[in-house]
């Protein structure tokens, strides 16, 4: 059997600016090609997931950080809580002013992030994340999700690095029911990730079982946090690390989509 695929950490794509105090300019992806001068074609659309990763314990709030997201003056998201995934947002390509506010349920509240003229292209499935970078300030990061197929009895994961805590080790193995057993463990992963800054990420395919993702300080084995995954065949799997685990708000949040 060869050896695990080792995958390089590449920082988090088209990724954001860590916001000044109540207000920040939201990530800017390229801007669309210029349409034909006429006709004018239909807008492509993208499909945008939304993750709030920041615990409000970490910054001196409610650890469920309620949050509204407005869209163009249109209420998009109410009682948005840490943790939380949103549904799947089918967007034309365009431009967008966003502005996230601390909840009323209403999108009333006082604004916490103020984001005109944010452009998005059209084709694309990709997630934005508000996390904590490495030194605990809330900012976000955008990931594109690459859903392209994968072989016969493989899944995608992409580990994602957006929590308060040093640079690590990420090691992925497979679980005691899973079909390759813990023979080895911990001498042969079957993903290693090293050197993992926020907020880096790495992708790598793997075989569909069972598995434990364990998270290491860098260049050492020894685990501060595990979580079991099962993994199913044709699907993407991004993880992401998020919180601030010496606050006690850590965790791992996965988000799981079908491959094509």
């Amino acid at each position: 059997m060869s050896g695990p695929p080792r995958a390089r950490p590449t920082g988090g794509a088209l990724q954001w600016p860590v916001p000044a105090p109540r207000s920040s300019a939201w990530p800017r992806w390229p801007q669309p090609s210029s349409p034909p001068a006429s006709p004018a074609p239909k807008a492509e659309t993208s499909t945008i997931t939304v993750i709030h990763g920041i615990p409000g314990n970490d910054i001196g709030l409610n650890n469920a950080l309620s949050v509204d997201v407005e869209v163009n003056g249109a209420c998009a998201l109410t009682g948005f809580v840490y943790q939380e995934i949103s549904p799947r947002l089918e967007l034309p390509a365009g431009t967008y002013d966003i502005a996230v506010k601390l909840s009323d349920g209403n999108c009333g509240g006082p604004t916490a992030i103020d984001a005109p003229g944010v452009a998005v292209p059209g084709g694309i499935n990709a997630t934005i994340i508000a996390h904590l970078d490495g030194d605990g300030a809330p900012t976000a990061s955008v990931f594109v999700n690459n859903l392209s197929p994968v072989a016969d009895g493989q899944a995608r994961v992409a580990v994602h690095h957006v929590a308060t805590a040093p640079t690590v080790d990420i090691d992925v193995f497979p679980s005691s029911d899973g079909a390759w057993g813990r023979i080895g463990w911990p001498s042969h992963p079957a993903l290693e990730i090293d050197d993992v800054a926020n907020p880096d990420q790495a992708v790598a395919d793997v075989p569909a079982t069972d598995f434990v993702v364990d998270i290491s300080p860098a260049g050492a084995y020894n685990p501060v946090y595990s979580m079991p995954v099962n993994l199913e065949e044709d699907t993407y799997y991004a993880v992401y690390a998020v919180g601030n685990l010496a606050k006690g708000g850590f965790a791992l949040l996965v988000d799981a989509q079908p491959l094509s």
